[in-house]
C-alpha cells in the first residue's frame, strides 16, 4: 500500500488518520502523488513570481521610457527605480536642450553680426535677440510640456507606492511651490509598502507577510 502524505505540509501519515498531526490538515484522499504535486505547484508559482520581478529589474533608461508609455496613469505604484530613472533622463534632456539652445543662439548672432549690412545690424538692434531666444527655445519647452503630465503621473504612483494619496503632491506644490520637490524626494527615496495595498501590488512582486 502506498504511503499517505499530508497535502499541505508533506508529512508522512499513519493509516487511517484523519487530521495531519503536523499542521492540523484533514488529510482524506491525501496520498504521496498530491503530496508531489502541491509542491510542485508552489514551486512553480515562486518561480513566476521570481521571474516576473527580474523581468521589472529594467535599465534607468528603459524605466525613462516605461514612464512615457504610461503617459497619464495615475493609478497603480510606481516603485523607486522607475521614479529616479525619469528624473536622472529627464533631467539631463532638460540639460541638454539648454546648451544646446544656448549653443545655437550665440552662434546665429554672431554669424548675422558679421554681415556687413545695415538692414541686419539694426534688426539686430531692435528685438531680434528676444525673438531668436523663444525661437531657439521652442524645442525646449515641447519638451518641457511632452514631460509635465508622465513626470506629476509617475510621481503620483510614487506616493502611492507608500500607500499615500496624491493630494499630498497637490498640497507640496501649492503651499509650497518649487520647494516642495524637496520633501517629494524624501519621500520617493524611501522604500514602498511591503506586499498589496490600497493602490494595487507591489511592484517588486513583494508579498504581505
Amino acid at each position: 500500500m502506498a504511503a499517505k502524505f499530508c497535502a499541505e505540509c508533506g508529512a508522512k501519515l499513519e493509516e487511517g488518520t484523519k487530521f495531519c498531526p503536523e499542521c492540523g490538515e484533514k488529510t482524506a484522499q491525501s496520498n504521496g502523488t498530491a503530496a508531489t504535486e502541491s509542491k510542485d505547484v508552489k514551486k512553480s508559482a515562486s518561480a513566476t513570481v521570481a521571474t516576473d520581478v527580474v523581468a521589472e529589474n529594467l535599465s534607468l533608461w528603459e524605466e525613462f521610457k516605461k514612464v512615457f508609455k504610461n503617459y497619464c496613469n495615475f493609478k497603480g505604484r510606481a516603485r523607486r527605480r522607475e521614479y529616479w530613472g525619469f528624473v536622472l533622463f529627464n533631467t539631463i534632456f532638460c540639460i541638454g536642450l539648454l546648451l544646446v539652445n544656448a549653443a545655437l543662439f550665440f552662434g546665429v548672432c554672431y554669424l548675422l553680426k558679421k554681415i556687413n549690412s545695415s538692414l541686419v545690424i539694426n534688426f539686430l538692434n531692435e528685438s531680434s535677440e528676444a525673438v531668436l531666444v523663444i525661437c531657439m527655445a521652442g524645442i525646449y519647452l515641447l519638451y518641457l510640456i511632452a514631460a509635465l503630465l508622465p513626470g506629476l503621473a509617475v510621481s503620483v504612483r510614487r506616493l502611492h507606492d507608500k500607500n499615500l494619496p496624491a493630494w499630498i503632491l497637490v498640497a507640496l506644490l501649492l503651499v509650497l511651490n518649487i520647494f516642495g520637490l524637496i520633501p517629494l524626494f524624501i519621500l520617493s527615496a524611501l522604500d514602498g509598502t511591503k506586499g498589496e495595498n490600497k493602490y494595487g501590488a507591489d511592484p517588486k512582486g513583494r508579498i504581505k507577510e
